[in-house]
């Protein structure tokens, strides 16, 4: 909700996930800034914001599974239209594969952006990936921001780092990772007062698990490219 106007759905894993910082939703065509969360409600009340990070098909947004963001990699590496595709369409969609040459149908990969940011796209899905930002960020010991197609990592994160990262949860049994959960998340439970903390945590944490797309994802072999300057 915007005041009282009402401006879409998402699925409940966009707020589950335990976040640093502004909580920014793409609806509509616009960024949204996350102001507060009526977990009893349902119901996330936001602002418009111009915040850094919008795009046209980046996932930081309402959350897609593991299967719509794959039908959308297929998209993004495949070279052909289909004809009943407007003309706009077919113009963003070749856009959008022209930025992102660098992907591969069955590879992840670890990208060096021009700013020396380091990007792991793997197009697993919202509920994988914050698995995979949870595990990281331990294994990394920093913060690592995650939306339905990539995670991002701090600018101090080395790509050394990353790769020694990979290939230890690439060791891991994907049933024994687990995502981050807000605490506050626990508030929207039914007879939450009723629960012992560690079993409320522990459902929520299988609500947001995919361990099936964690699995698909590290059977992958990750490459490693630097984005060349334009």
């Amino acid at each position: 909700l915007h005041g009282r106007q009402e401006l879409g759905y998402v699925d409940e894993s966009s707020f589950l996930g335990k976040q640093e910082g502004p909580r920014i939703l793409l609806l509509g065509g616009r960024a949204w800034l996350v102001n507060y969360i009526d977990w009893q409600r349902k119901q996330a009340f936001v602002e418009p914001t111009e915040q850094k990070g919008r795009s046209r098909w980046k996932g930081s947004g309402a959350g897609l599974g593991y299967k719509m963001s794959q039908s959308i990699l297929r998209l993004l590496t495949s070279n052909d239209d289909t004809e009943f595709w407007s003309s706009r369409a077919k113009e963003r969609i070749h856009e959008s594969r022209m930025e992102s040459p660098w992907l591969e149908r069955d590879n992840t990969v670890v990208v060096v952006g021009t700013d020396g940011k380091l990007t792991w796209w793997n197009f697993a899905g919202i509920r994988a990936n914050a698995t995979f930002a949870s595990e990281l960020s331990k294994l990394l010991a920093c913060r690592v921001d995650h939306d339905s197609f990539s995670l991002t990592f701090e600018s101090s994160t080395q790509l050394t780092d990353i790769r020694r990262a990979l290939n230890e949860l690439r060791q891991k049994p994907a049933g024994s990772m687990w995502p981050f959960v807000d605490d506050h998340a626990i508030e929207g439970l039914k007879f939450s007062e009723c629960l012992p903390l560690k079993l409320t945590h522990g459902m929520l944490e299988a609500r947001l698990q995919n361990s099936d797309a964690v699995r698909y994802v590290l059977a992958l072999e990750p490459r490693y490219t630097i984005q060349a300057e334009d």
